[in-house]
């Protein structure tokens, strides 16, 4: 019993299997924000701060038991300030794809 040839469309496939939903807005202007030397971590803070989900994956991370801190940081802008503008940044592009995604 011989198999019948199966027929792929390239452009087909691609298109339906490997396109991803668009980044969130916060993100985005996120991305805006970094590609400028003189954002501060207060910029970037207010900007992630009103988003609950955000702003609660950066505060996890910060008082994660990795950075073991002797106190436990509540504000999101110093939760920027301490991570730093790349590693927020990442956590930021990581919980939004993963936010996509899910």
């Amino acid at each position: 019993m011989a198999l019948s040839q199966i027929s792929l469309d390239p452009e087909t496939l691609l298109g339906r299997q490997f396109s991803l939903p668009p980044l969130p807005e916060v993100a985005v202007r996120l991305l805006d924000m970094m590609s400028s030397e003189l954002v501060t971590a207060a910029e970037v803070g207010q900007l992630v701060g009103p988003d609950p989900g955000l702003a609660a994956e950066l505060l996890k991370v910060v008082n994660s038991a990795y950075y073991g801190l002797a106190r436990e940081i509540r504000d999101v802008k110093t939760a920027v300030a301490y991570l730093g503008l790349a590693k927020t940044g990442r956590i930021v592009m990581v919980s939004s794809v993963r936010a996509d995604v899910a």
